[in-house]
């Protein structure tokens, strides 16, 4: 069943996967996060940590 879902990310692959997805853009989402969320508040599954 989740063969069928390649887009599925449960975060146990870690920032790779999320570099991966956002490409050449994840700095953007990534200074985002530590400038508006540094205490994690809306931390979910396709998470980017505000460290990153």
């Amino acid at each position: 069943m989740w063969r069928a879902l390649p887009q599925f990310h449960d975060g146990s692959e870690g920032e790779t996967r999320l570099k991966a997805t956002f490409g050449n853009n994840f700095s953007r989402p990534a200074t985002l996060k530590r400038k508006c969320d540094p205490q994690n508040l809306f931390g979910v599954n396709h998470n980017i940590s505000p460290a990153m």
